[in-house]
């Protein structure tokens, strides 16, 4: 076992820090292409199938958010407990401690949506906003079978 390096876990950290700032420019961007100066309701969530332009800009978001989220929960909070001298465990572990530490308001928040993916978190790239329903009906099912197997 090698022994601690504080200076090479603080670069990993001010690096997942800087990534993480660089994401949430961008996801900031998508956000105000989306939302700004709209009512979002059913009527324009079916007028997405017609307006390619802004399904393309929901699909970004969605994925920048996705992105965003996995590089806090898989990246950061385990970079953050080691600075701290803490030993990180799984995700859901490292959500109850950020938890615990008031870092964020709600674990299982966290956790809820993380399984609202529009498609299977192992198949991102194949993602796209002309997706067939049935992609992400399969996908949807997909997930929602893993979370079953994990009860």
């Amino acid at each position: 076992m090698s022994a601690p390096d504080p200076d090479g876990d603080r670069k990993r950290l001010d690096y997942t820090l800087s990534m993480v700032a660089r994401e949430a420019e961008h996801l900031a961007a998508s956000r105000s292409m989306v939302f700004e100066d709209r009512v979002i309701d059913t009527a324009w969530v079916e007028a997405l199938h017609g307006d390619a332009a802004m399904a393309a800009f929901v699909e970004a978001f969605a994925s920048r958010f996705s992105r965003m989220q996995d590089t806090i929960i898989d990246r950061l909070l385990p970079r953050l407990l080691t600075t701290l001298g803490e030993r990180p465990g799984s995700a859901i572990d490292n959500l109850n401690r950020a938890e615990q530490l008031d870092w964020i308001d709600s674990a299982a928040d966290w956790k809820i949506t993380r399984t609202l993916r529009p498609y299977d978190r192992g198949s991102r790239s194949s993602g796209s906003a002309g997706s067939s329903a049935a992609q992400r009906s399969s996908s949807a099912t997909k997930a929602s079978a893993r979370r079953d197997r994990g009860r």
